[in-house]
């Protein structure tokens, strides 16, 4: 089955302001992939200005369970904090690019990629 990429507009319920930025960041994300449908569960791309905002996310909200909990692998990378998959630290060299390109292609490959894109919309990245 192959997927056609579209934009689905998703409407935040919050206003994000600097104090509740983790919590939004990750309420808007569960409120945008609580909406697809189309599969069980897709590969997504969450995009930030920052490691910061990133992080923050994880550190401070319960993001990385309700992803889990949804049945999603979650795999980051930073230069500051390192590679991690479900939570766990792997070394740079297990989260190569190619690892990482041969588990969305050849584990995942009948989920769609869903980019999302967090932090102040109207500021470029």
């Amino acid at each position: 089955m192959t997927y056609a990429p579209r934009v689905v507009p998703y409407e935040a319920q919050t206003i994000r302001t600097k104090e509740n930025a983790p919590f939004v960041d990750a309420e808007n994300i569960v409120g945008i992939l609580s909406q697809i449908s189309d599969c069980d569960a897709p590969k997504v791309l969450v995009a930030a200005p920052s490691t910061k905002v990133i992080w923050a996310m994880f550190a401070e909200s319960d993001l990385l369970q309700q992803l889990n909990d949804m049945g999603y692998t979650i795999m980051h990378i930073t230069s500051k904090h390192g590679a991690y998959i479900d939570k766990k630290k792997v070394s740079r060299k297990e989260f190569s690019a190619r690892d990482v390109i041969n588990f969305l292609a050849v584990e995942l490959p009948q989920r769609p990629l869903i980019p999302v894109r967090i932090g102040n919309v109207n500021r470029a990245v």
